[in-house]
């Protein structure tokens, strides 16, 4: 921190308020006037700037729970489920008790407030503690020592800030719009080699040995390890996504108990829920006995007519697209049922022209593959960037 900046504790130059939830079940408290933030919507939005939220309190609904409303320009921090989400509310704002609110004190400037707790989030999240999960208390965020330089001073060092961020922004913006470009020349070099076949289609389920969904398994199912249950956040749009870290189990007893079917490496996996609807992976060799649950369709094709690399590298084509796209229902939810999903239509060459045409289509995604990692590494490199920017403020060097 600069040398000619006193340091003081947020505690000092700001008022901490937590927040909270009135009761769910009680129509009476919710739908009012007062703007009411969690953590999940915080992590959803693109602008730190929010002025409208999902779920808003009626006057009751403050009065039944220990939530106040934040006045505007107050800075939001999400303190757990995760630590350090970041927003400014543009109106006066309840919170539940996943956020605290923090009030500027008139020396301080909030937009000041803000930045310094973005350049902070590391020490913010260390700082939490839990068991179950961890959390940051009001206690220890007070605690947190801030540079306090002349009002004037952080309004300058504010204004230098928005104009290197919105430069940022700026680059990043454009590395998007080259990532949408990679992502549709992938669609495009499939479409282009699906249009070159002359071959018959056949409904998909007719063509599997296996055709099923998934199997029903509730939180009281599941165990500590076992018998891994794949859900739809596993199934990428062509990829498997392992997401270890979050895998849920069952044990080989619930396994008899449900008649679970198992799933094998070499199955195609296939949800039936957003986002998109569709989406298809292939199981790779884990090392574990796997099931799936139950909005996903397990497909195993029959070798000798259909290759379970060429049936995902299709569903990634337009004309898959297409077809689910007329299948989908749902009222709250899109969704493809089983029976509408084994009756699209696949394209079935001979395996040997199957094969061909997934060698060809690997043969350019390699390139494609190695766009998008550089892509990836400039976007990192940005985030690395706005960190450094941050520091170096706080550090006087602005």
């Amino acid at each position: 921190m600069s040398k000619q900046w006193p340091l003081k504790q947020l505690g000092e130059v700001c008022e901490i308020r937590n927040g909270a939830t009135p009761a769910t079940g009680n129509a009476a408290l919710w739908g009012g006037p007062h703007a009411w933030i969690t953590p999940a919507e915080m992590g959803s939005l693109e602008s730190p700037f929010v002025s409208a939220t999902r779920r808003t309190l009626t006057d009751e609904g403050l009065a039944a729970c220990s939530a106040t409303l934040a006045p505007a320009k107050s800075v939001i921090l999400s303190c757990r489920a995760p630590i350090g989400h970041l927003v400014i509310n543009e109106v006066p704002m309840a919170t539940n008790q996943g956020c605290k609110s923090l009030i500027p004190r008139p020396f301080m400037d909030y937009r000041f407030l803000f930045y310094f707790l973005r350049s902070s989030v590391d020490l913010l999240d260390s700082m939490g503690t839990g068991a179950t999960f961890r959390e940051l208390s009001a206690g220890k965020l007070k605690e947190v020592e801030i540079p306090l330089p002349p009002l004037a001073e952080q309004k300058r060092i504010v204004a230098k800030l928005d104009d290197v961020h919105s430069c940022l922004t700026s680059s990043e913006e454009r590395l998007g719009s080259e990532a949408s470009l990679v992502g549709d020349a992938r669609r495009s070099s499939v479409d282009r080699l699906f249009a070159q076949l002359d071959a018959g289609m056949e409904a998909l389920e007719g063509i599997c040995d296996v055709f099923a969904d998934g199997d029903w398994v509730e939180s009281k199912d599941q165990s500590p390890s076992g018998i891994r249950l794949v859900q739809t956040g596993n199934i990428g749009d062509g990829v498997f996504k392992d997401r270890r870290e979050k895998a849920r189990w069952i044990s080989e007893d619930t396994f008899v108990r449900l008649n679970c079917t198992e799933v094998f490496p070499g199955d195609v996996l296939i949800s039936r829920l957003p986002d998109p609807v569709g989406r298809a992976c292939l199981i790779p060799e884990t090392g574990d006995r796997m099931i799936t649950a139950v909005d996903c369709t397990i497909v195993r094709p029959k070798l000798a007519i259909l290759d379970p690399e060429f049936l995902v590298l299709y569903t990634s084509s337009s004309a898959y697209e297409a077809q689910v796209r007329g299948k989908i229902t749902g009222t709250t939810r899109d969704r493809i049922s089983r029976n509408n999903l084994g009756n699209l239509r696949i394209p079935v060459p001979t395996v040997a022209q199957q094969r061909e045409i997934v060698a060809k289509a690997e043969e350019i995604g390699s390139v494609l593959l190695g766009l998008e990692q550089t892509i990836s590494i400039r976007r990192e490199r940005f985030g690395d960037l706005r960190q450094s920017v941050l520091e170096a403020a706080f550090r006087g060097e602005f």
